[in-house]
C-alpha cells in the first residue's frame, strides 16, 4: 500500500518550529523542486532529496505540484527524504512557482510502500 504525504504549509511551519537552534542566515537561498525543471527558476532539482542535499541550513525549498517518489538508504534506514539540517520545505506551488495553494497544487511524497 502506497504511503503518501501531502506537503502543506503546516509541514513547513512544523519544520521551522522543530529546531529552536536554527541557524539564521542573512540571505537564505531559495531552491526549487519540479518534476521536470523546465522553464522554472534555478537552482531546480527533480527530487526533493537532491534539493535537501544541496541546501545549506536556513535555506528554503519550494516544491511544485507533483508526486515525488523514490527511496534511498541513509544510515541503514530506508526513507524518501532525509533531513539532517534546519530547512524550510514549502509544498503546494504551481508549476511555474507563481502561486502557492497546497489544495490546488498538492506536492505528494510517495514512498511506494
Amino acid at each position: 500500500m502506497a504511503v503518501a504525504l501531502i506537503l502543506v504549509g503546516a509541514l513547513g511551519a512544523l519544520l521551522r518550529g522543530a529546531s529552536p537552534a536554527r541557524s539564521a542566515r542573512a540571505n537564505p537561498a531559495v531552491l526549487y523542486v519540479h518534476p521536470t525543471c523546465g522553464g522554472v527558476p534555478s537552482p531546480c532539482y527533480t527530487a526533493i532529496q537532491a534539493a535537501v542535499d544541496a541546501a545549506s541550513p536556513g535555506d528554503e525549498i519550494r516544491i511544485a505540484q507533483g508526486t515525488y517518489t523514490g527511496v534511498q538508504q541513509r544510515n541503514g534506514i530506508t526513507r524518501v527524504v532525509y533531513l539532517a539540517k534546519s530547512l524550510t520545505l514549502l509544498g503546494g506551488w504551481s508549476g511555474g512557482f507563481s502561486d502557492r495553494n497546497p489544495s490546488a497544487y498538492p506536492a505528494i511524497v510517495d514512498a511506494q510502500g
